[in-house]
């Protein structure tokens, strides 16, 4: 009876053993995973470590470009410095950009790079080192990751509407300042009709000449006058 019953128990043993390897074991924060369990949990285990290889190949992938455009662009701009070191001034504005551009269309531009890289931007339009008024700095201050940054400036040098070079650059991790050179503003046409309103109203030199020239016609016409009113007596006597 007793070897009976002592198998039974060793039956029932086996068999929540078994349960217990196949569903796992919970009780309370107490937790024993089972073996589906485990398998489920490795297979989440190994696509988690794939997506994560995936993700670091496509950024160095992404930041060995950014590193190569940024090579040939401080290569392109040691070209250009070098360039304008030996140029005169009236050579350096042959060369510059010959597009103009309004002010809102260069904002518009510049804005949707910015929207697009999610930076913050700030611009600044200051007088260039050409003696023309026409031709304007614009100082650039941007915030933002460092690779949307330079993403950015990538954007600027390569949109062939705008035709800019970046220069005096100065950069750290999420903060960023360069200037565009040479950039061809046209003015605003409220200046424009001001500065025509003024030319049109006559210097106090012209009013002074032409005052000068009515009071000669009108000692003329008088002494006109004068000389027929002496005849018309001469000829009565």
């Amino acid at each position: 009876m007793r070897k009976a019953l002592l198998s039974v128990l060793l039956i029932l043993l086996i068999i929540l053993i078994v349960l217990f390897m196949k569903n796992g074991l919970s009780l309370g924060s107490f937790q024993i995973y089972g073996f589906q369990s485990i398998s489920n949990k490795n297979d989440e285990l190994t696509k988690a470590i794939s997506n994560a290889n995936s993700e670091n190949d496509r950024y160095t992938s992404a930041l060995s470009k950014i590193e190569t455009d940024v090579e040939s662009l401080a290569e392109a701009k040691k070209r250009y410095l070098d360039l304008i070191a030996q140029s005169s001034e009236s050579e350096i504005k042959d060369a510059t950009q010959t597009k103009t551009y309004t002010i809102e269309y260069l904002w518009s531009k510049i804005g949707n790079h910015a929207t697009k890289e999610g930076i913050t931007l700030k611009m600044e339009v200051a007088s260039s080192t050409l003696n023309d008024q026409d031709y304007k700095n614009l100082n650039f201050t941007v915030d933002g990751e460092y690779l949307a940054i330079v993403q950015f400036i990538y954007d600027l040098e390569n949109d062939s509407d705008l035709d800019f070079i970046a220069e005096n650059f100065n950069m750290t991790s999420k903060h960023a300042t360069f200037t565009v050179k040479d950039v061809k503003i046209q003015r605003e046409l409220t200046n424009q009709s001001q500065s025509s309103s003024d030319d049109d109203e006559p210097s106090e030199d012209e009013t002074n000449t032409r005052n000068e020239n009515v009071n000669e016609n009108k000692t003329v016409n008088a002494i006109s006058d004068n000389s027929v009113n002496n005849e018309n007596v001469v000829s009565e006597d």
